[in-house]
């Protein structure tokens, strides 16, 4: 890249990037309204556009969210560990030391929230679901707190989590658990290169032990799929939760990939609103994650 180059990617980035997304989410709520008339969704849009019209940088635009916002988390600094730590569910959670409390507060709650019964984020496939089995994949791991709540319902739990950051505040987290778990820090791909590596060799010759694979690795999904396309065809009590957000068509082209090898697939219910992306394309609201399973799905 040229000096000029680099200078005029760096005012776009800075300057007029910003201005964009600004202007961009001033006619969310505009925007939205016209998919609500198109698409006939009165009951399932009116409340979204409550929210947005108050506030549109909602990425999960429900009312509900709002008696997480002030919910009581304690953060403290664990001396010993040189790390601050979060007290969740009488447990305590590690957080690198480049977070602050205000921070580490924020990301617990959303963590809380997305993970409600109302969220169309939830990984879980239905209310009140326990997955159970041998192996589980949480792939995007970093908190561990979606991992310390399946810990107890399976044999093993594999954490993929490439952002070294992470590393230590994972391991402490996870200290009492070491028979239990296994974290892997690298990438999931669909190739097996540099740091990132396929669940098709990690897992090679126990792809049937492999029972729930979670996912949330910011619009890779679909490549991590096509890196496990052996595990997923032969696993044969296989579910997934696999987020369907990041990109405007991850949806449907992860729901054909599933559905082609035999599994029921469905959306979680309600939207998810991915306004700092510029530009937003179509659709504006899209579902949260997708639930497969080869045992068919509860709905």
């Amino acid at each position: 890249m040229s000096l000029m180059q680099l200078i005029l990617t760096k005012v776009y980035n800075h300057t007029l990037l910003p201005l964009l997304r600004k202007k961009q989410i001033e006619q969310l709520p505009e925007l939205i309204s016209q998919l609500h008339k198109v698409q006939r969704a009165d009951n399932e849009f009116q409340e979204i556009l409550e929210v947005i019209r108050q506030e549109p940088r909602s990425i999960i635009p429900y009312k509900f969210i709002e008696k997480y916002k002030r919910m009581p988390i304690e953060v403290f600094d664990d001396s010993e560990k040189r790390l601050p730590c979060a007290l969740v569910n009488q447990q305590k959670i590690y957080f690198p030391s480049v977070f602050d409390h205000k921070e580490i507060r924020y990301r617990v709650r959303q963590s809380l929230w997305e993970q409600a019964d109302e969220s169309p984020h939830r990984y879980f496939h239905q209310k009140g679901t326990s997955f159970t089995g041998r192996y589980a994949v949480v792939i995007g791991a970093s908190d561990c707190l979606f991992a310390m709540r399946i810990l107890p319902h399976f044999e093993k739990v594999f954490l993929f989590e490439a952002d070294k950051k992470w590393q230590v505040p994972m391991k402490e987290t996870l200290s009492n658990f070491e028979d239990k778990v296994e974290i892997i820090p690298k990438w999931v791909d669909d190739k097996n290169e540099g740091n990132g590596i396929t669940l098709d060799k990690y897992f090679e010759g126990s792809y049937d032990k492999v029972d729930y694979i979670q996912a949330d690795i910011e619009g890779t999904e679909m490549k991590m799929l096509w890196g496990a396309e052996e595990l997923v065809k032969t696993s044969p009590r296989l579910k997934l939760s696999i987020c369907c957000y990041h990109n405007a068509y991850d949806e449907a082209e992860i729901g054909d990939f599933l559905r082609a090898r035999g599994f029921a697939v469905r959306p979680s219910k309600g939207y998810m609103l991915l306004f700092m992306q510029y530009p937003l394309k179509y659709p504006y609201l899209r579902r949260g994650v997708l639930y497969a399973s080869k045992g068919g799905l509860e709905v």
